[in-house]
C-alpha cells in the first residue's frame, strides 16, 4: 500500500528546501514579481498551515488542505525533480 501521508509530507519538506534552503545556499526555484500566477502562488504558500488538534490544541503533521490545487501542482512537480 502507498503511503500517500509520508509522499505528502517528503514533498512538502523538498518544496520548503527548494524555496527556503537555509545554510547560506541559493534557491534553486525563484517567483517573479508582478506576475499574476506567481503572486497566487506565493499567496497561497503563506495561507499554508497545519491543522490543529481538536482536544490537545497542539499542531499534527497534517496540512490543512483547502483550495491548494497550486500548492499541490508544485510540492509534486519539485518532490519528482533532481535540482543540483
Amino acid at each position: 500500500m502507498i503511503d500517500f501521508k509520508k509522499d505528502i509530507l517528503d514533498g512538502i519538506e523538498a518544496t520548503r528546501a527548494r524555496i527556503m534552503p537555509g545554510s547560506g545556499k541559493n534557491p534553486a526555484i525563484y517567483m517573479l514579481k508582478n506576475d499574476n500566477g506567481c503572486e497566487l502562488l506565493v499567496s497561497k504558500i503563506m495561507q499554508y498551515h497545519w491543522k490543529i488538534d481538536k482536544n490537545s490544541g497542539l499542531l499534527t503533521d497534517e496540512p490543512y488542505s483547502n483550495n491548494n490545487d497550486e500548492l499541490d501542482s508544485l510540492r509534486i512537480s519539485l518532490s519528482k525533480r533532481s535540482f543540483k
